[in-house]
């Protein structure tokens, strides 16, 4: 099992952007995020059985698959210095995100099991051979941004204001991590493996809905269609009810 004990450790220490670094769009990216803290959050009222469940595999999931980015980067001796640099900024967003999603997982009455089945999928994912970069961009796009658009469209107005936020941050990150799996050309050893994780991380998440529109089989349509296309239309319309758009609602780079 990944230690993120240790992970949150090692972010703290890492090193704070320099400003004044020319960064070309990795430093755009940066400059468009806004700093925010995690704020209280109180049990939620009124959400249907159903719902509750997959929101609470969400925020099970969004504890359980963090990556540990900001480790490789610090193991990393010939890393491109800018490129260092906007990853680390990353991964300290990642510190935020944890802490308001541990608060949001409490709030949310989310268990012990539903985090262990969460990480479960976690170690399926480090055990596979990929770069860490290909990993979390691919996760980040086909996984997280299904899941925020369905905290989004279930939630209450206190975790559609969270994913404001961590919408905001991680369409910087899936920027980034795309902008050097296409500038360093990295490709999947074993894409097969990763995406039938994919499939299962989305299915294990929507198995409660019984929504007929936006049941299980919607959710892994719109995922396979950001893994392909990198956009996804039906995201889109089912979410422009939320606060803050989310990467597949944003022109491309």
């Amino acid at each position: 099992m990944i230690n993120y004990s240790q992970i949150l450790k090692t972010l703290k220490g890492l090193v704070r952007p320099n400003p004044g670094l020319q960064m070309g769009p990795l430093g755009s990216f940066i400059q468009s995020k806004k700093a925010w803290l995690p704020f209280p959050m109180n049990p939620p009222e009124g959400i249907p059985e159903d719902r509750l469940e997959a929101l609470q595999r969400c925020l099970a999931l969004a504890l359980a698959l963090e990556l540990p980015v900001g480790d490789w980067v610090q193991s990393q001796n010939d890393l491109d210095p800018q490129e260092a640099l906007a990853l680390t900024h990353n991964a300290k967003d990642e510190l935020t995100h944890y802490e308001a999603f541990e608060r949001a997982f409490k709030a949310y009455g989310a268990t012990k099991t539903q985090l262990q089945e969460a990480y479960q999928f976690a170690q399926r994912l480090e055990e596979l051979p990929e770069h860490l970069v290909l990993k979390a961009g691919f996760v980040e796009l086909s996984i997280f941004f299904v899941m925020l658009a369905l905290m989004r469209r279930f939630g209450d107005s206190q975790l559609k204001l969270l994913t404001k936020y961590v919408s905001r941050d991680e369409s910087c990150h899936v920027r980034t991590n795309y902008h050097l799996i296409d500038k360093h050309g990295l490709r999947f050893q074993d894409f097969e493996a990763i995406n039938h994780l994919r499939a299962s991380i989305i299915r294990w998440v929507t198995e409660p809905l019984k929504s007929q529109r936006h049941g299980s089989e919607f959710w892994e349509t719109q995922s396979q269609n950001l893994m392909q296309t990198r956009k996804s239309s039906e995201l889109k319309s089912l979410t422009d009810v939320g606060i803050m758009p989310a990467f597949f609602e944003m022109p491309s780079y």
